[in-house]
């Protein structure tokens, strides 16, 4: 159910902000998700469960009435994008950069992320990414009980 109630916030964008690429509002979108509540599925950041996180038509409307169409990052022609960047997905987040803000992520363990104003491309800072392993193993054993109890 993602899909349609993106493509409707998408949709209800673009007829406020007709002078803005797909791309930026994409961009917008994506820079002003929320973060989901953290459970087994999801880390803060990119998840393959909920992407950059939820919508928010709210935040994306007043980031382009206050900013501009660039407020959520520049669009990146598809040349310029290098074969190990996707126009999609996890790294979508990093392209098209115009202020260290925008590349900003909740996950410390990911470093400082800052902007390459030159390629508009997001990067981390060298040694400052932390060692984020805090040496726990986690493991679980589940009961035939607990088996029938979510089978139902």
């Amino acid at each position: 159910m993602a899909c349609p109630h993106v493509a409707g916030v998408a949709a209800l964008l673009i007829s406020h902000f007709p002078e803005c690429t797909n791309n930026q509002i994409r961009n917008a979108m994506i820079h002003t998700a929320s973060e989901p509540p953290l459970d087994w599925r999801n880390d803060p950041g990119w998840d393959p469960y909920y992407g950059w996180g939820i919508v928010n038509a709210g935040m994306a409307y007043e980031l382009l009435k206050n900013g501009g169409c660039t407020a959520g990052g520049i669009e990146i022609p598809p040349e310029v994008i290098s074969s190990e960047i996707d126009m999609g997905g996890k790294l979508q987040k990093t392209i098209g950069c115009t202020t260290d803000a925008q590349c900003h992520d909740d996950n410390l363990c990911l470093g400082v992320q800052l902007c390459n104003v030159t390629s508009n491309m997001c990067y981390t800072q060298e040694n400052t990414v932390p060692n984020c392993d805090d040496g726990v193993k986690v493991s679980f054993a589940v009961s035939p009980s607990m088996l029938l109890r979510f089978s139902r």
